[in-house]
């Protein structure tokens, strides 16, 4: 016989299972459908004859739950034409709502979400405003939404935090103070920053600021989850003080140390070279105007408070100011790693000296190499190295620029002839 009467006969052969909800046919055979109990259609024919859709009957709660009704499958259409044969659709509705007869599925979804976000509607609840009709679900919460008042709106100046740049403010006076934040029921455990928080309170009191007691969360709202101890400052800010050039100084008893920063980008490392020049005793610190990290609350905290008590300057060209002073007798020595840079430990001072520092990534830029006498390095020591395990060997070829500076700073301070303590400088620029 013909393949068609082949194929037909087999199907017969299974025309019943599960109680008949399954039969398969041939290509122009009874169909494939796998039953109302499965959702796949009623049927699905060959080439040559019916084709079942692909209703989903199981599908019943989920349209009765939008408002459709139950339903048996979710068809678009009835029947489309198929091949040579025709096809099914995907299953039979028996109610999708008022006035949703003839509409497909995604239309009568796209009303029901209309009808919940754009315009009242059961389900809304607190979000039924006057006004809210035509405006999406997700902007009418937005706007619902209560604003709390954050400390940050109140603050006039900067934030300082940390009790030693807040405290060493207070005591300098450089700054204008408006509000001391003190965090409620604070009780450090260290004895000296118990003793630095009273004595920042009396300091507030003694120049009229407010005192406010908030809470921790509010503190960590306010500088962002650094390290604030529980104190927090709003005061004015701190300027670079413009520098032209450098005199020399008329007592030469002492032989000072500058140290002039080329594009120090990064406030933790310039707050660092800051703490390092305070506590070694340079005689100033100048920094370049453009592609320097400003004065702010992570220096002076990265600083421990040093920069609070220091005048940090500024010059517009750095090569230019290293030119000038230069010709009025000052010695310039860089920091370079290279075949000609002379080891800091060998170097012996013996005139007025600006140390220069490069950029955290690329160094010194060429026309501020130029402009140095000498350049300097911090040679690896004897045992560089010896923490490596296995074979492996890290990569470490230099250090960070604000160790490099603490270390050749040292160096050069105590390799001075002049062993007295240095004489502050009096400028007149």
């Amino acid at each position: 016989g013909s393949r068609a009467e082949r194929m037909g006969a087999a199907a017969e052969r299974f025309s019943s299972r599960d109680g008949g909800e399954r039969q398969r046919g041939g290509r122009g055979g009874a169909g494939r459908g796998r039953g109302e109990g499965r959702g796949r259609g009623e049927g699905r024919g060959g080439r040559g004859g019916a084709r079942g859709g692909r209703g989903r009957g199981g599908r019943g709660d989920y349209t009765e739950s939008y408002g459709r009704g139950p339903a048996q499958g979710r068809g678009r259409q009835e029947s489309r034409g198929y091949d040579r044969g025709e096809r099914g659709g995907r299953g039979d509705e028996e109610g999708k709502g008022d006035g949703d007869e003839g509409k497909p599925a995604w239309m009568v979804r796209k009303d029901l979400a209309e009808s919940y976000g754009r315009g009242p509607a059961p389900g809304r609840g607190k979000y039924d405003r006057d006004g809210d009709e035509g405006k999406p679900a997700w902007m009418i919460r937005k706007e619902s939404e209560v604003k709390l008042p954050q400390l940050r709106d109140e603050f006039k100046g900067m934030m300082l935090y940390g009790v030693s740049p807040v405290l060493t403010a207070l005591q300098c006076g450089r700054r204008e103070i408006y509000t001391l934040y003190i965090q409620d029921g604070l009780s450090p455990i260290n004895r000296k920053d118990k003793v630095a928080v009273g004595e920042a309170r009396r300091l507030a009191e003694e120049m009229g600021s407010d005192i406010k007691y908030v809470s921790k969360h509010e503190l960590n709202l306010l500088s962002n989850d650094r390290p604030h101890q529980g104190l927090i400052l709003d005061a004015t800010a701190l300027e670079f003080e413009l520098l032209a050039a450098l005199p020399i100084p008329s007592d030469l008893s002492t032989l000072p140390v500058w140290l002039a920063l080329d594009e120090v980008t990064d406030p933790q490392n310039l707050g660092a070279i800051l703490r390092c020049a305070w506590f070694l005793g340079a005689a100033g610190v100048v920094v370049s105007a453009k592609n320097s990290a400003p004065l702010s609350a992570t220096v002076s905290k990265a600083s421990a408070g040093a920069m609070e008590s220091m005048v940090v300057h500024s010059c517009t060209n750095m090569p230019r100011f290293l030119d000038e002073c230069s010709a009025s007798g000052w010695h310039i020595v860089g920091a370079d790693v290279g075949e000609k840079s002379t080891d800091c430990h060998e170097f012996v001072m013996e005139k007025p000296t600006i140390l220069v520092m490069g950029n955290e990534g690329y160094g010194l830029r060429t026309n501020c190499a130029r402009a140095c006498h000498q350049m300097l390095q911090i040679g690896q020591g004897p045992f560089s190295g010896a923490l490596a395990t296995g074979d492996s060997i890290a990569a470490v070829e230099s250090l960070n620029v604000s160790v490099a500076t603490g270390i050749m700073l040292h160096d050069l301070i105590t390799s001075s002839k002049k062993s007295s303590p240095p004489a502050p400088i009096e400028m007149n620029v």
